[in-house]
């Protein structure tokens, strides 16, 4: 290499380390997650439950029930990915990123998470492969085709076009009126949405750092779960995504417990102190440098090795997860997001769709703003293996955003064996005295015959448990005769606290779900 070139060449390498400099990539989970702790005391409950079951390594009933032996395991979960433009409509533009470069998005995320990317460890050389896959919608909430891409303009929103979001300054739009404008429910998918700014930074203009993203941690209320990122981040090769969808899988930052030149503890259980992973040190953060492995950790006084390379650090030279973390999330999505892995949002709507209900219940007037967590909260039903082949975890009416009635056939279905014997458990909080029924339209003409089966299509009446976290379960033997087989039928879950509910009714404080069930006969 000659002397010019080489002068150029590091003219070159100069010019981009200032750049960087100027402008440093940061996350905002911290500051979203302390505060909405603050906020929300089921965020906070939820969070700390989370945390005290992993500190005890108690394996939740789903583990044992969900995961699938071998190395193949992968578990898909369908994203919905929503770009917050603001007054320009044209995709390809700055903040309305093209389907093209979303695609590319999740295709380096999941390649992250597999450790296949090329410029990152393999699992043969420090890589470790984490087992879920990130799928882009195929079917919307209605059971209609999509591609998992919703485009809305937020410039209706005060504040939007010209600040983005606001998240940790003054100015802004108000993060959940932005996200309503495009939201899916988080049951069924994890959303994302890409937006201009936030706290007026683009990532692309000015100097200084700016807030790449943030996500929540699961047991998010439903309005605010999800990640939030950048236009100018939503590109294979950013960091943002990956360590964002860490977050939402509930890691925190490597250097969490650090504050400025103290360390985390590490002690006595370091599955509940700095990071909540055992494998990853305490370390102060490494403001985008890059110890090298050999470079001592102020907070151990032993080598860094790989911690700076960690996705969840701040470091220019993040490539990698632990085995630690992947356990971690492994047990966040086989707990409270164990529904993202049940449902069929990433599989392309079926041909035929279920009849429509001829009816759904409303609410009494008067208890339209309710908050007495009413309803239902957990819908299963079990088979005689002890293995749910529905297991919907909801939020009850005020829990919901005061919705009376879910439809959640498209996204939660089974297929029942005739003759077979099931456990069909409904969840509620301890909201006293709730009256449970549930329904099953046999005839498949959307309407629920209101007498008991078999003249009728009322398979169980009861009172539910006023304990928290009890259920109303009821042993359901599948009919062989006298309903319509091979086509998926509606079934009515209702609770509520009126002794007189109807799969038509008027609820006090209380809802029902529809989800669906297809009768088919073994060979």
């Amino acid at each position: 290499m000659t002397k010019k070139l080489l002068l150029f060449t590091f003219s070159i390498v100069l010019t981009a380390l200032n750049l960087f400099a100027q402008r440093q990539p940061i996350c905002g989970f911290d500051h979203a997650h302390n505060q909405l702790l603050q906020q929300s005391a089921s965020y906070a409950y939820n969070v700390n439950d989370f945390n005290i079951k992993w500190a005890a390594q108690q394996k939740l009933a789903e583990q044992a029930r969900f995961l699938i032996t071998g190395t193949d395991t992968v578990y898909e979960i369908p994203v919905v990915v929503h770009v917050i433009y603001d007054t320009n409509p044209t995709i390809g533009s700055v903040y309305n990123p093209s389907d093209a470069q979303i695609n590319s998005m999740i295709a380096y995320l999941n390649a992250t998470y597999a450790a296949q990317w090329s410029a990152y460890p393999d699992t043969n050389n420090g890589g470790v492969r984490v087992p879920m896959k990130f799928v882009l919608a195929k079917r919307d909430p209605n059971c209609g085709p999509t591609t998992g891409i919703n485009r809305v303009s937020g410039a209706s929103v005060a504040g939007y076009s010209s600040d983005g979001i606001k998240h940790n300054g003054t100015v802004g739009a108000d993060e959940a009126t932005i996200k309503n404008l495009s939201i899916w429910p988080n049951t069924d998918y994890y959303n994302i949405w890409i937006v201009n700014k936030i706290d007026s930074k683009d990532g692309i203009t000015g100097s200084g750092s700016f807030v790449a993203g943030y996500a929540y941690m699961a047991g998010t209320p439903a309005p605010l779960d999800g990640t939030i990122m950048l236009a100018s981040q939503a590109v294979a090769g950013s960091i943002t995504l990956p360590h964002e969808i860490g977050h939402a899988f509930n890691l925190y930052h490597t250097f969490q417990g650090s504050v400025g030149t103290t360390c985390a503890t590490n002690t006595p259980n370091c599955n509940f102190s700095g990071d909540f992973v055992c494998d990853t040190d305490p370390v102060l953060q490494t403001n985008f440098n890059c110890p090298l492995t050999t470079d001592i950790n102020t907070c151990t006084n032993a080598p860094y090795g790989y911690l700076a390379h960690n996705f969840m650090d701040y470091s220019n030279c993040q490539d990698r997860f632990t085995a630690g973390q992947r356990t971690r999330m492994r047990a966040a999505l086989l707990g409270s997001r164990l529904t993202l892995a049940m449902s069929t949002g990433a599989v392309a709507p079926p041909p035929s769709l279920l009849v429509a209900s001829n009816c759904t219940p409303t609410i009494n007037p008067a208890n339209v703003a309710n908050t007495y967590n009413g309803g239902i909260t957990r819908v299963r039903v079990i088979n005689a293996s002890n293995v749910s082949l529905i297991d919907n975890t909801t939020g009850t009416y005020s829990g919901d955003g005061s919705k009376v009635y879910l439809d959640k056939t498209c996204s939660q279905s089974a297929i029942i064996t005739p003759g077979a014997t099931y456990t069909i458990r409904l969840n509620n909080t301890s909201r006293a005295s709730q009256k449970a029924k549930v329904y099953i339209d046999y005839n498949n003409d959307g309407i629920f015959n209101p007498a008991a089966y078999p003249a009728g299509e009322l398979i169980t009446s009861g009172v539910a448990p006023n304990n928290p976290n009890q259920s109303y379960a009821f042993p359901y033997v599948a009919p062989t005769t006298g309903i319509t087989f091979c086509t998926p039928l509606r079934m009515r879950c209702i609770m509520d606290t009126s002794s007189n509910i109807g799969p038509c009714s008027q609820l006090e404080v209380g809802q029902a779900e529809d989800y669906a069930l297809t009768f088919k006969p073994t060979d």
